[in-house]
């Protein structure tokens, strides 16, 4: 038993580093993205969390930039992260909403590592029986944004 446990250990020191960097290049060469979402906000303010991936996917295609149900060897991921709750008592929602595109790739000193081509944040506050659409609204402008300047970076 001793032993199974050593193996272990060795074979965990023997695995890939990972590490996480910035390449703003990486907007660049993105060909194709793969879009998920991440988080979950409280209270019913956001009760369709779904829609802010169909948002994200539906921007990126009027962009004219691929979006694939799986990630393959040439897609970035495009992640829609948010968390939030209803503030008190009231009628009032609010959420932390992060987009990020990123993919993993060899890095020059041969590890692999997370290339973060771009990430853009919001802190929001709104009524509660408006709120989804006001996360879509951001999750449509920021993913407006980010596809416009994957064109520029493409050189289109």
């Amino acid at each position: 038993m001793q032993y199974i446990a050593v193996v272990l250990v060795l074979l965990a020191w023997s695995t890939e580093a990972r590490a996480q960097y910035f390449g703003k290049d990486q907007l660049g060469k993105v060909i194709e993205v793969q879009v998920v979402i991440d988080g979950e906000v409280k209270d019913d303010c956001l009760p369709q969390p779904a829609s802010l991936k169909t948002e994200a996917e539906l921007v990126m295609r009027r962009s004219g930039i691929k979006v694939v149900d799986k990630e393959t060897l040439e897609s970035h991921t495009l992640e829609v992260n948010f968390t939030g709750r209803q503030l008190a008592e009231g009628a009032t929602c609010l959420a932390y909403l992060r987009l990020e595109i990123w993919r993993f790739e060899d890095i020059d000193d041969g590890t692999t590592g997370l290339v973060l081509a771009s990430t853009d944040a919001v802190l929001l506050t709104g009524p509660k029986a408006g709120f989804q659409l006001q996360l879509r609204e951001q999750v449509n402008g920021k993913a407006t944004a980010l596809a416009n300047e994957i064109l520029k970076a493409r050189g289109r």
